[in-house]
């Protein structure tokens, strides 16, 4: 589980990213990702769908595959940002390994890591 320092929590917070932010399209995520004034550390929040899955069990499994995701690369991203994984239908069918390395590699792609 990340650390509260990391999590995005408030829903002022994920609006700011939608609204000001950059979104970066993976296959199985859309990453957004916005540059705060501070220099505090990077945030993330996780937005997973019923258009993802009906079940329950299925939605938790795709956000925790991309909570791994993020910390296992936290202490390598940039400081200053939010950002927020929000999963497409298709994460539903992939490993947890897939999913680590499709985060690693969104993260690489907008210059975060």
């Amino acid at each position: 589980m990340l650390e509260a320092k990391f999590r995005l929590t408030s829903k002022n917070d994920f609006d700011t990213v939608k609204k000001r932010g950059k979104v970066f399209q993976s296959e199985n995520f859309s990453l957004g990702y916005y540059r705060r004034r501070d220099k505090g550390p990077s945030r993330f929040g996780f937005i997973v769908t019923m258009a993802v899955a009906r079940e329950a069990v299925m939605r938790t499994k795709a956000k925790r595959g991309m909570r791994e995701g993020v910390r296992h690369n936290i202490t390598q991203v940039k400081r200053g940002y939010d950002c927020v994984l929000v999963a497409k239908p298709t994460i539903a069918r992939r490993y947890t390994a897939d999913v680590l390395k499709e985060v690693k590699d969104a993260l690489v792609a907008v210059n975060l890591l």
